[in-house]
């Protein structure tokens, strides 16, 4: 459900109505390895200010990178991203991986706080769609596009 609200918004932010738009270009690296590197080509992220009812919405690209290993047989994501290796951590989320075909691999993961995120590798271009929606201390979701090879 997250990742459905998550997907709206950037839709409605990609589709010009927020005036940070921009075409970013990509290449193409099919998917042929269960270990991946991922770098952030493009972010879209909200916050919900309780304080004084205001939503506040940005988007542009984006310096994340990530390291995906994808254990099919577990049926599970290790999710690691650069910015938990500088805090310290050396073991990624574990995302479950809850749709796999010749396609694209889907995977979700619920935090100890409540909050959701998923991330969908498309096989063929490499290109992978990480989601994350909170309502811990803050409401917040951002949504990434990324290239992983």
């Amino acid at each position: 459900m997250a990742a459905v609200v998550v997907g709206s918004v950037v839709g409605y932010l990609v589709r010009g109505n927020v005036t940070n738009k921009q075409t970013i270009h990509f290449s193409k690296y099919a998917v042929t390895s269960n270990q991946l590197g991922c770098k952030a080509q493009a972010s879209a992220t909200l916050f919900v200010s309780m304080f004084d009812n205001t939503i506040e919405a940005e988007s542009g690209r984006a310096t994340d990178v990530v390291a995906l290993n994808i254990d099919t047989v577990a049926k599970r994501i290790s999710f690691l991203t650069a910015a938990a290796v500088r805090n310290g951590t050396m073991d990624g989320d574990k995302f479950v991986i809850v749709h796999e075909d010749d396609r694209k691999i889907s995977a979700v993961h619920v935090n100890d706080m409540g909050g959701v995120s998923a991330v969908i590798v498309i096989k063929e271009s490499g290109l992978a769609i990480w989601t994350k929606a909170a309502d811990v201390l803050f409401t917040n979701a951002q949504a990434y596009i990324l290239q992983c090879s």
